[in-house]
């Protein structure tokens, strides 16, 4: 390994494969010969054979000789253009493996950025609606379902939405909202943050919606009659 002091060297040997995470590093490979144009740092820029230049941390690089440097430096740009991965067997080898690890980091990198911008969505969508007040009603609740109400807690709208057999990121994204929240999401935002299953969890939220009111009118009824049969009762002992 090279001490991040040394500012004589010239170009440097890869000890290790190194795969680029940003556009502002550079993806290299065991065995190649890089030109070195910056190393007061733990990150040194380094310059490949194709010309392209980008920072590679200094614990993977290891020193050419001294007699390596003049053969090296004439054949760094002269040698293997067309392939400047081509520089060992080593490397030809595992070509393809760094070509599926450059893949997977992208993939990973567009997962990640993604869930950001549905969280920072969620957020907006959340933030800026008022809470709605709590209705003074209570839903019967059955063992067989979960039902969820405007005044539902987080927990409850995480199992909600895992018995309706909506998918891991739905339920991970919606199941941090409480009742209130998630009944106040329309149609177009639920598909903004959930995508394709947007319409079928707004389908959802509907029918909830509907045997909750068919809950509160049945109770509201229920307290009509028994508030008549008091008066009935009342006016038979006078």
């Amino acid at each position: 390994m090279l001490e991040s002091s040394n500012s004589d060297l010239q170009h440097v040997r890869i000890r290790y494969h190194f795969v680029a995470r940003n556009a502002n590093e550079l993806t290299v490979q065991q065995g190649e010969i890089l030109e070195v144009l910056e190393n007061n740092k733990q990150w040194w820029l380094l310059r490949n054979r194709s010309g392209q230049s980008g920072y590679v941390p200094y614990n993977v690089l290891e020193e050419v000789k001294p007699e390596e440097q003049q053969y090296n430096r004439a054949a760094l740009f002269n040698s293997q253009a067309v392939n400047p991965y081509k520089g060992t067997p080593t490397a030809s080898v595992n070509h393809v493996e760094v070509l599926e690890m450059n893949k997977s980091s992208r993939d990973k990198d567009n997962r990640s950025q993604q869930k950001e911008v549905n969280d920072e969505l969620l957020k907006r969508i959340t933030d800026s609606k008022a809470q709605p007040p709590a209705r003074n009603f209570r839903v019967e609740r059955s063992c067989r379902t979960v039902p969820i109400t405007q005044t539902s807690e987080p927990f409850e709208v995480h199992a909600w939405l895992n018995a309706k057999g909506f998918s891991r990121p739905v339920v991970d994204c919606l199941g941090s909202l409480n009742g209130a929240q998630l009944f106040s999401l329309s149609k177009d935002e639920l598909r903004a943050v959930c995508g394709d299953e947007g319409s079928r969890v707004f389908s959802q939220l509907s029918v909830q919606k509907a045997q909750i009111e068919k809950s509160h009118g049945d109770t509201e009824l229920q307290e009509i009659m028994r508030r008549r049969q008091q008066e009935v009762e009342a006016s038979a002992w006078e």
